[in-house]
């Protein structure tokens, strides 16, 4: 089961839900959740899904690691980094960050490992995908597609790899013509993979869809 949680000022969010949809098919249930309203959701429900896909805006650090946050919730409202660490997230197999500079971890005395991918991985998750730099909007739902899909075959390390392969190799055909001008759009998609590299959906869903039958 697929947790799609939505931040407010998204303007591709809904395309990218569909785009999981489809890349899922009938593997896995991607059920959305609006955070924008209250943040009540996040919590509420965030324990349930053994894929996390959280798109939203990130507030990195400024002089202590704890003030960082993502943008779940109303006007005001936020989940800092250390609530993030104190959730229940054992049922949680993977946590897609879609969250500009989430990928960051700082590392100093008092604190080890301080990052939104540590703090998930402190909560339970097994393993974390967040990227280091800014990411487009725009460009998030052709991430989610190709990645999706691919997550369906292959371990989660190497699920993320080959994506960023195919997107950067297949720019011109994926990304709407005049989105850009200049460098490759995907040659600044960097992204930290924390945690299990070889968690793996595909003998799951396949022998749960058989148990099914």
């Amino acid at each position: 089961k697929v947790g799609f949680f939505v931040g407010s000022g998204l303007s591709h969010a809904q395309k990218e839900w569909k785009e999981l949809r489809t890349a899922f098919g009938q593997a896995a249930e991607v059920e959305k959740l609006d955070a924008t309203g209250n943040r009540s959701i996040f919590f509420d429900k965030v324990r349930t899904f053994e894929i996390l896909y959280l798109a939203c805006h990130g507030v990195g650090p400024r002089e202590d690691p704890k003030q960082a946050a993502l943008l779940l919730g109303g006007p005001g409202e936020c989940v800092t980094l250390p609530e993030i660490g104190s959730l229940d997230l054992k049922s949680c197999r993977l946590a897609v960050l879609q969250a500009c500079w989430t990928g960051w971890m700082d590392h100093v005395r008092e604190f080890p490992a301080q990052g939104f991918p540590q703090a998930l991985l402190d909560a339970g998750a097994a393993a974390v995908i967040a990227p280091m730099l800014p990411v487009s909007d725009a460009l998030c739902p052709i991430f989610a597609s190709v990645f999706c899909r691919v997550l369906r075959f292959r371990p989660a390390g190497e699920a993320l790899g080959y994506t960023l392969e195919v997107l950067r190799e297949h720019e011109e055909t994926l990304v709407p013509r005049g989105f850009r001008a200049g460098d490759s759009a995907f040659d600044i998609y960097e992204y930290r993979f924390t945690g299990d590299q070889a968690v793996d959906f595909s003998g799951g869903w396949f022998k749960r869809k058989i148990a099914g039958l």
